[in-house]
């Protein structure tokens, strides 16, 4: 975990015998992958599109349902890390995390258009499911991710009636002070689970004391647009 990091972990639990590696410099993480496995045939690239040394052949943009925009404004003062205008470049726009029954903003698309972009644009949808136990009647829910609050939609979705949310900063290491006060809210809620995110879980595994409440992840999953695997496949040529 700790030459990983939680993301990456998560990833290879999720995806068993799909390659990973990371740095900061992605040519030369990509060469070092391929002295190991000369068999490779794709890179996916998160964040890749800011990343103007390497060369792509297929530019996919992400952007969040609650918040596509971000006010249009650029970081710091909002978070593109790109100006809009850069999406010209895109072969595919996703709208992501979109909740159950909710429906994409009128304005997604449009606006994209107005700033030059013409490529396909698709919708991907959130699936949630409770993993390691069944339903707890009292669960505390700790985070340690970017948006909590979309995560705690995201358990009152699921039909969890969470009795207390325990929000720690994106990455959060859980040192033994935060353990205490994890531990401290079991015990003044009287819960009977604690229900963490899946990049949580990984980090929170094995360190919760004996007879802490069991450790529940709340798993969350894309549920893409049935017409983007397809478009992708050929575009890759298979």
């Amino acid at each position: 975990m700790e030459q990983a990091g939680d993301e990456p972990v998560m990833l290879a639990e999720q995806a068993p015998g799909v390659g990973g590696a990371g740095g900061a410099d992605r040519r030369a993480v990509a060469a070092l992958a391929l002295e190991r496995a000369p068999d490779i045939d794709v890179f996916l690239l998160d964040d890749g599109f800011s990343h103007l040394r390497v060369r792509r052949d297929i530019e996919i943009l992400t952007f969040p349902a609650a918040d596509p925009f971000a006010g249009g404004l650029l970081l710091p003062g909002g978070r593109l890390r790109e100006p809009l205008g850069m999406a010209r470049l895109a072969d595919a726009a996703v709208l992501t995390g979109l909740e159950a029954r909710a429906e994409p903003p009128a304005d997604f698309e449009p606006t994209l258009r107005r700033h030059g972009f013409a490529g396909r644009v698709f919708t991907s949808a959130l699936r949630s499911e409770l993993v390691g136990g069944p339903s707890p009647k009292r669960p505390l829910l700790v985070t340690g991710v970017a948006r909590p609050e979309r995560v705690a939609r995201t358990a009152a979705a699921a039909g969890l009636e969470c009795v207390d949310h325990l929000r720690f900063p994106d990455h959060h290491g859980y040192p033994p002070r935060s353990l205490r006060a994890i531990e401290s809210a079991c015990a003044r809620h009287r819960c009977d689970a604690v229900v963490v995110t899946s990049k949580d879980a990984v980090k929170l595994r094995g360190l919760l004391p004996a007879g802490a409440p069991a450790l529940l992840e709340l798993r969350v999953e894309a549920r893409l647009d049935p017409e983007f695997l397809p478009w992708l496949a050929g575009r890759l040529g298979l």
